[in-house]
């Protein structure tokens, strides 16, 4: 799930498909069906731009046009963060977060803003650094621009997807709010945390 303004992206690498659902009238907006097993999509652009594990991609999707493949090539596509025009992903299996598009446009050659990480799954990317879930290793890490890293948060781990699906197979999502405030999923523990930046 991500939101989307007043509304929300549902995804589904289960069913294949990416639901634009308006929460308050209980009516789908839009729908994208038939993907290869999505696990990310957020608002970018003029569409919705989706990562498809099973193909290695993250393309923009829109209701009037053929999908735009933004980047390829990718081993584990997991999540996706937008913010002021910039698109960026983690790949779970490269243990890298990549800048894929620019300006609303893709960029020619993906730019690496974090490599050696353990399992990314969820994050965000702001003017402090990195903030990004390490799944495999139960941790929540900021790395800033310089490349230093901290550990914020420890948890327990999630479960690892079986082969043939997605890796992160249940997410561990990851969210920061305008006062320092950082949410995060315990997928085993069944709970929402909160941590504050300091």
């Amino acid at each position: 799930i991500s939101a989307d303004g007043d509304t929300l992206i549902l995804i589904s690498w289960f069913d294949g498909d990416v639901r634009v659902w308006d929460p308050v009238r209980q009516e789908r907006l839009a729908h994208y069906p038939g993907l290869a097993a999505p696990v990310a999509a957020v608002r970018f652009a003029d569409g919705i731009a989706i990562a498809e594990h099973a193909k290695g991609t993250v393309s923009l999707y829109s209701d009037d046009a053929d999908p735009v493949v933004l980047a390829g090539g990718l081993t584990a596509p997991t999540d996706l963060f937008s913010n002021d025009g910039a698109l960026y992903v983690s790949d779970r299996a490269d243990g890298v977060v990549l800048k894929i598009a620019d300006n609303h446009l893709s960029l020619s050659k993906p730019e690496l803003i974090a490599d050696n990480l353990e399992s990314p799954e969820g994050f965000v990317v702001f003017d402090d650094g990195v903030l990004v879930v390490e799944a495999e290793i139960a941790r929540i890490t900021l790395v800033d621009p310089s490349g230093n890293r901290r550990i914020l948060a420890e948890y327990p781990a999630g479960s690892v997807g079986a082969p043939g699906l997605p890796p992160s197979q249940m997410l561990n999502g990851l969210a920061l709010d305008d006062e320092g405030q950082v949410f995060f999923a315990n997928e085993t523990g069944r709970k929402l945390n909160r941590i504050r930046l300091e």
